[in-house]
């Protein structure tokens, strides 16, 4: 009740947002995990009220107050847009209509309203998945870069908080390998989230923390339905969400799961005790490998806002170990770009033309790197690259609204209509602020005096 009033107050103005993109996210920074949390809790509201047949004033007062709180929550989970949150609660109450024997007897003789209830969630998951088809094939995308990152250490993983790192290497791996639709291009990006909790569980712990993980997770949502507590119903709600979204990354959904296991291990001390304690160590062990050595890895933004400072100071050199260390926590191609323009301006253009590239590959619809590529081709004379740049440039598809890429691809078009092209027969010189020297050769003599006038040899 309080989060949906919360929202509804952001809507009305009365309270601000989290976002300035979005005019409801109640205490979230973004409408989708308030979504899926007004969800899970919406759950456990209906299934309190299905399952409790307590007749007595204190039972009353819950189930209105149950009632109340799923009716907000049917006015707010709409203006949320949260497909991954109504899914959530659409498995939920399935799992609550199939172990209902009236619900489940009521639709096992009426055949027509099973067939035309099925119709309809069918044509509402497709409208879902065509409401915002970008973002769903960006899902779709993300999983599988997910998958094959998976591969690339399947028993033992690739460590914890370097989930960023290797799936940034993934899909610079992939793209760099093939040519890949415009789809691909189009949706790829560097997400700061899995979206999806048990993909990322098996990037950073490999398939033996998977199968933990998702043993534990089907244990807490069977052993609560299972005793008919109406927590097991949110805990399905937020399996199903975890599989779409980010929620075990947020302190409001981790503060939940470990209610839902703790009362999964009341229900089950009751019955087996020795067994409650050791699911309670398995659990344990679950939550201390999720937090290590989070808390002592380094912000990668601030890393990234120093290291760019310095570069703007002139302090290269300096520059590119803090960048480097950012890039092993993030999959912003940003840290290439700026390590790439530090190598430039220290003379190394070979590396500075490796790191543009693999920034390019990393989130191929992003036009900055090859703009600085084009730039780096152009300065050393190698036009027929850069021209073969822009034509790149021009293929990758833009959002019309983005008004950044649409500058970044009148400027590379404008980089080469305002550099000349160089004749074969024309003679080439070696310009420094006081002297200009024909044949691209200069005498010994001026050397030093050219270095000391004007810095420049």
């Amino acid at each position: 009740m309080i989060e949906s009033g919360y929202g509804m107050m952001q809507v009305l103005g009365i309270a601000r947002s989290g976002h300035v993109l979005y005019s409801m996210t109640g205490h979230f920074q973004n409408p989708g995990p308030f979504g899926g949390f007004v969800a899970m809790l919406m759950s456990i509201c209906l299934a309190y009220l299905l399952l409790t047949e307590g007749k007595n004033a204190r039972h009353r007062r819950l189930k209105w107050i149950c009632a109340t709180a799923a009716a907000l929550g049917f006015i707010v989970l709409p203006a949320s847009m949260s497909r991954a949150g109504w899914l959530g609660l659409a498995v939920s109450m399935g799992m609550l209509a199939i172990r209902n024997p009236r619900i489940n007897t009521w639709f096992l003789g009426k055949p027509f309203w099973t067939g035309g209830t099925l119709t309809v969630l069918a044509i509402i998951g497709v409208g879902g998945f065509l409401l915002k088809r970008d973002s769903a094939l960006g899902r779709i995308h993300v999983w599988h870069m997910e998958l094959l990152a998976m591969l690339k250490a399947p028993f033992t993983g690739t460590g914890t908080s370097r989930f960023a790192w290797t799936y940034g290497e993934t899909q610079a791996d992939y793209f760099s390998a093939a040519e890949r639709s415009l789809w691909e291009i189009r949706v790829a990006g560097c997400p700061e989230y899995a979206f999806n909790e048990y993909l990322k569980v098996g990037v950073e712990w490999g398939i033996p923390g998977l199968l933990l993980f998702l043993g534990l997770t089907l244990f807490v949502c069977f052993i609560l339905v299972r005793e008919a507590n109406p927590l097991g119903y949110g805990a399905i709600a937020l399996s199903v969400f975890a599989f779409f979204s980010y929620p075990m990354s947020l302190w409001q959904f981790q503060l939940w799961a470990g209610l839902f296991m703790a009362a999964a291990l009341g229900e089950l001390r009751g019955r087996y005790g020795w067994v409650s304690y050791c699911v309670f160590l398995v659990a344990a062990c679950v939550v201390w490998l999720t937090g290590k050595d989070k808390t002592s890895a380094p912000d990668y933004r601030a890393l990234c806002q120093q290291g760019y400072a310095l570069f703007q100071a002139g302090e290269y050199e300096k520059a590119l170990p803090l960048l480097q260390e950012g890039a092993t926590l993030s999959c912003d191609p940003m840290f290439y770009n700026i390590m790439g323009r530090c190598h430039e301006a220290l003379g190394h253009y070979q590396e500075a033309e490796n790191e543009y590239i693999h920034a390019h590959h990393m989130v191929p619809c992003r036009l900055y790197p090859l703009v600085l590529l084009q730039e780096l081709y152009l300065s050393q004379g190698e036009r027929k690259k850069a021209e073969l740049l822009s034509g790149t440039i021009r293929e990758i598809p833009l959002n019309p609204r983005n008004k950044n890429m649409q500058s970044l691809r009148e400027r590379a078009e404008k980089n080469i209509i305002n550099t000349p092209k160089i004749k074969k027969d024309e003679k080439k010189f070696i310009v420094c602020n006081c002297h200009v020297f024909p044949g691209g050769s200069v005498p010994f003599l001026f050397k030093s005096k050219c270095f000391f006038r004007c810095g420049r040899m």
